[in-house]
């Protein structure tokens, strides 16, 4: 009898056991097979944020290039862009990240700099000559929110080619004067619509946008 009961336990664990695999199996094919259909009829799509710090008055940075933010502003990028999971930036914009050390205190998955020279980028960066190669890299890993960084000529590149689907800015309590304008030529006017604002806690404000596809 006590034979036939372990055969019977056994038997039973071995059904679960197989049960299991069965289901381990079925969540396979549904995470390699349901969801690229999704994403194929953009029930999942992947979201692109251009994401700046810019001046009461309009700019991204001073005359000379420098970032002259008030006390908070960094720890609010670096904050944002950590939460997501890619984030894309131009070669100035790396190059300031590496040289004060900041590049560490990021945590995306992925961290790519678009640049057409060789940077040999640290440890952590990928490096890509083009926003759509960038994207194209992104998608096919199925990340589902990607965070463009700056600088300027980076965030006026995505918007022109119609590659940023909203903007956020955080609008620092400073005029500079002078200094590198928050975006270059566009071409044409993009339309857009305010999803949230939020009070960051230093007079400093930040405002999200949707872009309105016309």
């Amino acid at each position: 009898m006590l034979i036939r009961k372990e055969a019977l336990l056994f038997s039973h664990s071995l059904g679960q056991k197989r049960t299991l695999t069965n289901k381990a199996i079925i969540g396979y094919q549904v995470k390699n097979l349901i969801i690229p259909l999704l994403y194929s009829l953009e029930i999942f799509t992947m979201t692109t944020t251009l994401f700046l710090c810019v001046s009461l008055d309009g700019f991204i940075a001073t005359s000379d290039g420098s970032s002259a933010w008030p006390d908070g502003a960094w720890a609010d990028w670096c904050g944002y862009c950590s939460e997501a999971n890619s984030l894309i930036v131009g070669r100035v914009s790396y190059s300031g990240l590496v040289q004060h050390d900041l590049s560490d205190t990021l945590y995306p998955e992925h961290k790519i700099v678009i640049s057409s020279q060789d940077l040999n980028p640290v440890e952590g960066w990928l490096q890509f000559q083009t926003p759509k190669q960038a994207l194209e890299f992104l998608e096919s890993s199925d990340v589902k929110n990607v965070v463009v960084g700056g600088g300027r000529d980076l965030g006026t590149a995505f918007l022109r080619n119609g590659l940023i689907d909203e903007i956020v800015l955080d609008v620092q309590p400073v005029c500079f004067g002078t200094g590198v304008s928050l975006l270059g030529d566009l071409k044409s006017p993009i339309d857009l619509e305010l999803i949230s604002r939020m009070d960051l806690g230093h007079d400093a404000v930040r405002m999200h946008y949707k872009i309105i596809e016309t």
